[in-house]
């Protein structure tokens, strides 16, 4: 991570340096020097003066370390609000080679959410797809292997989608796409199986089965009756505790990415901030 400079050696005003000696903060009109905590961005302006506060934002813009914030407008309506510091770096942390999850993270949640809320399309079917242990790749256990039962997955929503993108280019309509979410669950035996909603209304099952090359009941759909409460489909899955899942815990298609994207709003210095 890259801190910001240390302000202690700031001269102001004749070569007078800065106080880290917070007592010495005061309202009144005289030119104290700044003091703050640790970084130009835990000090409050409501405790500065308006001298102060003019040093403070000018030396932040000088050395790239200035502060703001951020509001997203998502296409549903939801609002969103975030604070932000300019010229602080993290390195991203080093993702494993297979992810391991024990339950759902909030910004997964989240992602799923929004992906439902920010659809052009309403989700029209829900659809289950299991497996037979006997026409499946099985682990140590004799339980369906979960890698293996990813790829499957992942290779059947590549098919489904390809089938509907292809339709959509031919007849040059937009809402033939399929546009999907899939989240994965344990069942009771241990076996891993996976729920999809779709905007399609209507979705062969022989067809279906026949992509999944699973057993002829292997393949589950029922209709979608109230499209503003298709997230409750999945959001019942994402509250269980489904125990130990390799990889992630979701797929979306690149449609409903590009359709949550929201309008992002950037208001950048510490006044700002000050509500």
């Amino acid at each position: 991570m890259v801190r910001p400079p240390d302000l202690s050696s700031l001269p102001l005003f004749g070569g007078t340096p800065l106080e880290l000696d917070i007592r010495s903060i005061t309202q009144t009109t005289e030119r104290q020097p700044i003091s703050f905590d640790s970084s130009p961005a835990a000090r409050s302006l409501r405790d500065l003066s308006s001298w102060q506060r003019d040093v403070l934002l000018d030396y932040e813009e000088q050395a790239g370390v200035g502060v703001g914030f951020t509001v997203q407008v998502f296409p549903s309506g939801e609002v969103t609000a975030a604070c932000y510091s300019k010229g602080i770096r993290q390195r991203p942390p080093k993702r494993a080679e297979t992810l391991v999850t024990t339950g759902w993270s909030r910004g997964s949640k989240q992602r799923v959410r929004r992906a439902v809320e920010n659809s052009k399309y309403p989700f029209l079917t829900f659809i289950t797809f299991t497996f037979d242990p006997s026409k499946s790749k099985l682990d140590a256990d004799g339980r369906v292997c979960q890698k293996w039962a990813n790829k499957e997955m992942a290779r059947t929503l590549a098919t489904i989608s390809k089938k509907y993108s292809r339709l959509a280019d031919k007849l040059n309509d937009d809402s033939k796409r399929c546009r999907y979410v899939c989240v994965k669950e344990l069942q009771q035996n241990g076996n891993i199986h996976f729920h999809v909603l779709t905007t399609k209304q209507f979705i062969p099952v022989k067809w279906l089965v026949d992509v999944w090359g699973q057993a002829s009941n292997s393949v589950n759909i029922k209709p979608v009756k109230d499209s503003r409460r298709a997230v409750n489909y999945l959001t019942k899955y994402m509250s269980k505790e489904t125990g130990v899942l390799f990889g992630k815990r979701y797929w979306m298609s690149s449609d409903l990415v590009a359709d949550m994207k929201p309008q992002r709003f950037s208001f950048y210095g510490r006044e700002k901030r000050i509500v």
